[in-house]
């Protein structure tokens, strides 16, 4: 064989070892690739599956949160009118027992016959009237209108509250209830919830430091703004 035809079968065989060469890269590369493939479609569906649970705990944390926010709001709206139902009930026990009866109830005697009414012809004359009679004393006294009786003055001092920033409804029924637990306070009534501030009006027994007893409530950081007269202004810090 020439150098020639030697030549030309050494150029084909290192041809043909180069195709399959490449071939084994193409093969490897694809089998990378659909590796790759299918560990990145198997990480979206995790991903997508994990987003997927998160997204239901979310929804099911803003369902209880709003179930919440409905009963506190419930439970504020019932405790002012309970408030309020109290304040009318007193008024109005107390107007009842202030109204005196009406002069008609005192019973009055009834009319004597008059004595100068002409008898008729042929009958016979008409017996003497009898004396009027008194009307027993205890009608007399039952008609007198019942004597107004007033409840003895109140030694409790008033003291309006307000706390600024007060974060939800839950605080503010929170602070609310704490205060009305606290030693020398008789009674708390809400007045007002807006824009994060909570106005209250408290009855408390004189002498005691409501600001240090407010400022000092366990769970609630309360710093005090100002004070005056009949007067707080605190703020959640």
């Amino acid at each position: 064989m020439s150098d020639e035809g030697i030549y030309r079968a050494f150029e084909e065989k290192v041809r043909r070892a180069i195709e399959e060469l490449a071939a084994d890269v193409r093969r490897q590369a694809s089998a990378e690739a659909d590796t790759i493939r299918r560990g990145a479609a198997a990480e979206a569906a995790g991903m997508l599956a994990e987003a997927e649970r998160r997204r239901n705990e979310l929804l099911g944390e803003i369902q209880r949160l709003e179930r919440q926010l409905a009963t506190v709001s419930a439970g504020i709206q019932a405790l002012l009118r309970g408030e309020i139902n109290s304040d009318a009930g007193g008024g109005g026990a107390e107007a009842t027992r202030a109204e005196p009866r009406p002069a008609s109830a005192v019973p009055t005697a009834a009319p004597a016959p008059s004595a100068e009414a002409p008898a008729a012809a042929g009958a016979p004359p008409p017996p003497p009237p009898e004396p009027a009679r008194e009307p027993p004393p205890p009608a007399v006294a039952a008609a007198r209108p019942p004597a107004l009786v007033l409840s003895p003055p109140s030694d409790a001092e008033r003291t309006e509250i307000s706390v600024a920033g007060t974060p939800s409804f839950a605080r503010a029924l929170e602070l609310q209830r704490g205060i009305q637990r606290t030693a020398g306070v008789r009674h708390v009534q809400a007045l007002q919830f807006e824009h994060g501030t909570l106005v209250l009006a408290v009855e408390h027994e004189p002498g005691i430091d409501l600001a240090e007893a407010v400022t000092g409530l366990p769970n609630v950081e309360l710093v005090l703004v100002g004070a005056r007269e009949g007067r707080l202004d605190l703020a959640f810090s």
